[in-house]
């Protein structure tokens, strides 16, 4: 139990005691200062019977103005929803009516009106035109009729963005928006009288439709980044050199390549046969471009047959000659472009049946590695197309720094070419046939530059092609002086120029030589764009003539048919195959149209 004493209060602490009457003042002042108000309270009861009184007038209006709502519905007609077609529907509509069948039975079966059905009557040679340019199936309607000027520079962006790619080049949106926007100024100055007026911003909606129109969507911005990064980020040469040791090969048996875009007849420009022809009209020689493809091994003793691409299969100095005798593998390509097909070909064809020759011939066991840029050109599963041959493909944007061939071989190879070219020039013109600058140039055919291509890939020295590892197998590198100037030959080259008499050549410079070697990495100048669209177009017309015949067309639909049905039967995933199969139907809806089309004109010749 718990004691508390007893303290007395202080002075300070002495409890105030108030009096009876103090209490009653205190009540009195209270009641005097809140006064009670008979009008108050009336006024009070009546604002609330106000607000009452709205409230209810309030509900009934908004149940008045439901009703009036519920009965315009009643009574107005249901609106009948609007039906959208494709264009693969609107195909199918054309053949009925061209069957026989009338446009009312069409409408009731289609569940739309026959306005509708005898519109799509009227415009089924835009339905078919929109299909044959291999407009999607799966459309909904056709697109207006765009500004051609609009459309050329699309196709010229288009090669544009390839040719990049293929030059392993930075591509990327801002890139190529400022692109079009180039060209559009320049054709519209050069048409300006049949261009149409319509702005171009190159907005980003634009670019996300040419991307979609162009199949870009899975465009990676590409490019050689500088020297100054450290090749050992990536991680590629310890990836390389593991599997090397796994696998166990030898120098002899990796390989790499590069391509190299060449411009076969072009001169220095201080000389005049340059500056005559770009003041000339037509076709333009120094513009006239291939490209070679080099491989070879790490050891160097072991050169690939180089391929060559030109955008002629048969030229006119080839006449009569064997294209299989030739110095190098011959193919075409309207662009002379390595496509992946071409590039298939040659490493089935090709590469593995030389590698697999030497291997025999140096008495080591038929394997290869090889090293390969990320160029759109080289197809992804190359790995699964021969046993004894592993591919591996070197990280995005590191060619500059670790690809073997991209470290002075380019280079002195154009080097080379050109000292040949040169040294025929000077023997023409002091020879016996005393020819003049231009009687040479003008006989200078494609003959002659594949003849100096291969001497000029056989000039190469085994110890440069060894050399040229050094950045990413360096243990197989057997003497680093191997490395030379690529540019030690300009020299050369320039002696043998001022030889030649007139012409421009005596005054000829290093650095008129150099440019002309940087030349050929150059990107594609607005008239070679319009060159090589008109190209395309004439091919492109020629093609949809000749080629594809009823025969061909059938056999090609049996093919597609046979494709489907092994993906059926391939795949346990019943949905994703029946995906498959009706994508691929859309896409040969072009090819049908074309097939009938051809059916129709040859049953209207008999």
């Amino acid at each position: 139990m718990v004691n508390f004493k007893d303290e007395p209060f202080s002075d300070d602490d002495t409890e105030p005691v108030l009096s009876f009457v103090d209490v009653q003042q205190s009540d009195k002042q209270e009641e005097i200062s809140q006064p009670y108000s008979f009008i108050a309270v009336k006024n009070e009861i009546q604002e609330e019977a106000l607000y009452t009184k709205a409230d209810v007038k309030d509900e009934v209006t908004v149940e008045e103005s439901t009703v009036s709502i519920h009965r315009h519905f009643m009574d107005s007609p249901v609106k009948k929803p609007r039906t959208i077609m494709t264009l693969g529907t609107k195909l199918n509509i054309i053949q009925r009516l061209e069957n026989g069948e009338t446009a009312a039975s069409l409408g009731r079966f289609y569940n739309v009106n026959e306005s509708s059905i005898r519109t799509i009557k009227k415009n089924a040679e835009r339905i078919r035109n929109s299909v044959a340019q291999s407009c999607s199936s799966a459309a909904k309607k056709i697109v207006r009729v765009r500004n051609p000027l609009l459309e050329k520079i699309e196709k010229m962006l288009a090669i544009w963005v390839e040719d990049q790619n293929k030059k392993k080049m930075t591509v990327n949106s801002r890139i190529i928006r400022a692109k079009a926007l180039k060209l559009y100024e320049h054709l519209q100055q050069r048409h300006r009288d049949s261009s149409s007026a319509e702005p171009f911003a190159a907005s980003k909606g634009w670019f996300d439709k040419f991307q979609k129109r162009q199949n870009l969507r899975n465009m990676k911005t590409k490019g050689n980044i500088r020297s100054g990064k450290n090749v050992s980020t990536y991680g590629f040469p310890d990836e390389f050199k593991a599997v090397v040791i796994a696998e166990g090969y030898k120098p002899e048996q990796v390989f790499n390549l590069d391509e190299i875009s060449l411009f076969w007849k072009r001169m220095p420009n201080r000389t005049f046969i340059s500056k005559e022809e770009k003041t000339a009209p037509g076709f333009k020689a120094a513009k006239d471009r291939l490209t070679v493809l080099l491989c070879g091994n790490a050891k160097g003793d072991f050169k690939c047959k180089p391929l060559l691409v030109y955008h002629s299969h048969a030229p006119r100095a080839l006449k009569g000659v064997r294209l299989q005798n030739l110095p190098v593998h011959w193919r075409s390509n309207r662009k002379a472009w390595v496509t992946g097909k071409l590039f298939e070909d040659w490493f089935l064809n090709c590469f593995c049946v030389e590698v697999e020759q030497h291997c025999n011939e140096s008495g080591i066991a038929f394997k290869a590695l090889l090293v390969l840029d990320n160029a759109p050109g080289h197809p992804a599963h190359l790995n699964d197309l021969h046993p004894n041959v592993r591919v591996m493909f070197l990280p995005p944007n590191s060619t500059s720094l670790i690809q073997p061939m991209n470290q002075g071989i380019r280079s002195v190879f154009k080097v080379y070419y050109l000292k040949l070219t040169f040294s025929q020039l000077l023997k023409a013109c002091e020879g016996c046939s005393k020819q003049s600058v231009r009687e040479f140039w003008r006989s200078y055919n494609i003959l002659h530059a594949i003849k100096n291509i291969r001497k000029a890939w056989d000039e190469v020295k085994g110890t440069l092609m060894n050399a040229v590892w050094k950045n990413l197998w360096k243990e197989c590198v057997h003497d680093f002086r191997g490395c030379v100037n690529p540019l030690s030959g300009v020299s050369e080259i320039v002696d043998l120029g001022r030889k030649i008499v007139g012409e421009g050549f005596e005054d000829l410079q290093e650095v008129d030589v150099i440019d002309l070697l940087q030349s050929h990495e150059e990107e594609l100048s607005v008239e070679d764009l319009v060159e090589l669209t008109q190209k395309e177009e004439e091919d492109q017309g020629g093609i949809m003539e000749d080629k594809p015949t009823l025969k061909r067309l059938a056999q090609f639909f049996i093919l597609a048919n046979q494709l489907a049905q092994e993906a059926m039967d391939m795949d346990p995933d019943v949905e994703r195959s029946l995906q498959f199969g009706r994508n691929l139907t859309s896409a040969l809806a072009s090819y049908r149209e074309i097939y009938r089309e051809k059916q129709r004109q040859s049953n209207f010749l008999h």
